[in-house]
């Protein structure tokens, strides 16, 4: 009897639910978890009541199959989900074991169940967070490339496309309104993007201010049509912070099987495409095409090389006379940037600034320029200017002025024989971040 009482004492102390059925699964015993967990009063009103009884009707079937093995001699565990009597949603992790008697018989059994609703939930709201934006609640990039190589497996049901999207003047929103309106116009923005999609395709956000579209074809046109609908909705006027706000769109366009067999490569071809647009002014949408992977693959290769090409010495300044056809007299030089590549040979400046530019180069090479030409100035006579020519780009590092008077400095040569050109887009460029 004293056993028995310290037994039962073991019992109640514990923090999980905990009843001894007979061999039939009938109630023996249910602890004071149990009863709150099966939200019952009193324990002699359901002692002997088989005990599936106390379980919500859609978790009846696995408790009893449960009861079933624990009675042939095996212990069982699972997670069990349904409704509780009052209509609350609720997790629980089940087990039943048997109690052998002295000839290795049932005699016993003994059943325990944790409530882990609150655990569950925070489990599968971490999952989401890992699968999802969170400042949009958006897919994220994981997840969209999950669903790409689903949608790869199941290419037998038919093709589908992955449309990339890049906002444009999307920095110029974060620069003058700030982030937290940034952030409220990419919320906006996936929504319009999400009401285009509808049921058709699955809408995420790679990051940034990049989204990607995984539509589902069912005629070859779609896609374009696609396209057309996400230009036109981004094109409208949002109102953020009070603020009339206009931003575009470009996007890139992939086809699955045709463009890639993966879903790193889908990505890359529809990115490769946003890359062409983006290079064309934007607000547009391109399929890809294999003749822009290459031409890509060069651009960056030109690219690495060029920032090489200082330091090999590929890099020199040509001077172009400059005449006054009125008196008939020499003025001054313009100083020509030329590359004089080790693999390509001579690069045009058409091809290679703008690389300069897109890349920060810009900035370097233009400090090269502007002392180069300084310094082969101080040779010539002292009525004779040099002119160098200075890019918008250069004016976003805002190292111009320093530049110029590093460079007066260490040649000697007197500032008013040096001129500087500057494009009308300097400018336009200053007034719009002014």
């Amino acid at each position: 009897r004293e056993s028995e009482a310290f037994a039962r004492s073991i019992l109640e102390a514990s923090t999980m639910a905990i009843e001894v059925l007979d061999r039939d699964g009938r109630l023996i015993f249910m602890n004071g978890p149990g009863m709150k967990i099966m939200e019952v009063e009193r324990f002699e009103s359901i002692r002997g009541l088989p005990f599936e009884t106390f379980w919500p009707d859609a978790v009846k079937p696995a408790v009893a199959q449960a009861i079933a093995l624990a009675r042939a001699g095996h212990s069982v565990r699972k997670t069990l989900y349904g409704p509780t009597a009052k209509g609350k949603p609720r997790w629980w992790d089940f087990s039943v074991s048997p109690i052998l008697d002295d000839s290795g018989g049932v005699a016993r059994l003994l059943t325990s169940s944790r409530d882990v609703t609150e655990a569950k939930r925070n489990e599968d709201a971490i999952a989401h967070l890992a699968r999802h934006d969170a400042l949009t609640g958006l897919p994220n990039r994981m997840h969209f490339q999950e669903a790409l190589e689903a949608g790869l497996a199941g290419l037998g049901a038919g093709s589908f496309a992955v449309l990339f999207i890049d906002l444009d003047d999307f920095k110029q929103v974060n620069d003058t309104l700030g982030h937290q309106a940034g952030d409220r116009l990419l919320r906006e923005v996936a929504g319009r993007l999400g009401y285009c999609a509808g049921a058709q395709g699955l809408v995420a956000r790679l990051g940034g201010d990049e989204f990607a579209l995984l539509l589902k074809l069912g005629r070859p046109d779609e896609a374009t049509r696609m396209a057309q609908s996400i230009l036109s909705a981004l094109a409208e006027p949002f109102t953020i912070e009070g603020e009339t706000v206009h931003v575009g769109a470009s996007i890139g366009i992939a086809l699955a099987p045709r463009d890639g067999a993966t879903g790193e490569s889908l990505l890359h071809s529809a990115d490769v495409a946003l890359y062409r647009v983006k290079a064309d002014n934007g607000r547009d949408y391109r399929f890809f095409e294999p003749a822009m992977d290459e031409a890509l693959r060069q651009r960056r290769e030109m690219k690495r090389d060029l920032a090489l090409a200082l330091q090999r010495g590929e890099l020199w300044v040509a001077y172009q006379p400059q005449v006054d056809i009125t008196h008939s007299r020499l003025t001054g030089f313009e100083a020509l940037l030329r590359w004089n590549c080790g693999t390509r040979g001579a690069v045009e400046p058409a091809q290679f600034i703008p690389l300069a530019e897109e890349s920060g180069l810009i900035d370097e090479i233009g400090a090269f320029v502007l002392e180069a030409a300084c310094a082969e100035a101080t040779g010539w006579p002292e009525d004779i200017a040099v002119a160098v020519n200075i890019s918008a780009a250069q004016f976003r590092y805002h190292a111009v002025v320093r530049r110029v008077a590093e460079a007066l400095q260490r040649t000697g040569l007197p500032p008013k024989r040096l001129e500087l050109e500057i494009t009308e887009s300097v400018l336009f460029d200053e007034s719009a971040e002014a």
